[in-house]
């Protein structure tokens, strides 16, 4: 059922024109796909990346943020925990420290259970 709303919403943002939520719904698509009983995890990986493009051209660094966070606990749930910090440390990287917002809080947290910011210097 929420695969058949997020499609049509995104169908009447195609007929509207009105292209200012679609990193968003797509994100919400791939969040979705991830979660059915049987994940969709091509599904899931080609929306969150579609969300991630969009946010990349439209300036939007907070759906940028959720987008890649999307794609991160996708890999890290799927065995690719490697490419987690490629997806989401540049993202995170355009936040400043100070900025509390969940996203930020989350992404921290995932590099932190990767061990990347070790990870990272000890292959510099």
């Amino acid at each position: 059922m929420g695969l058949d709303i997020i499609n049509e919403l995104i169908d009447a943002t195609e007929q509207s024109g009105q292209h200012w939520l679609d990193a968003e719904l797509y994100r919400v698509l791939g969040e979705l796909r991830s979660r059915r009983d049987t994940p969709d995890v091509s599904g899931a990986e080609d929306a969150f990346h579609r969300a991630l493009e969009i946010a990349r051209r439209q300036q939007t660094k907070t759906f940028e943020l959720r987008s890649a966070l999307g794609i991160a606990r996708l890999y890290a749930g799927n065995g690719r925990a490697d490419a987690v910090p490629e997806v989401l440390a540049p993202v995170r990287a355009c936040f400043d420290a100070g900025q509390d917002l969940a996203e930020i809080r989350d992404a921290d947290e995932l590099l932190r259970q990767l061990d990347w910011p070790a990870r990272h210097s000890r292959a510099s």
